[in-house]
């Protein structure tokens, strides 16, 4: 399961609005993606957990 913050999830939203808005796109292909499972983290920090994925 994923979430984010509401503020999170705000400011991406007007960024991706303001660049449609503004006609402003990347352009390009996506080489892959890799995870590193060996490295992950999980803490907790205010009652929230958080997790890094290198």
């Amino acid at each position: 399961m994923n979430t984010a913050a509401d503020n999170i999830v705000k400011d991406y939203e007007e960024n991706i609005q303001f660049a449609k808005t503004n006609e402003s796109y990347w352009k390009g292909t996506a080489l892959g993606t890799r995870i590193d499972l060996g490295n992950i983290k999980l803490s907790k920090e205010n009652e929230q957990y958080r997790v890094e994925i290198p």
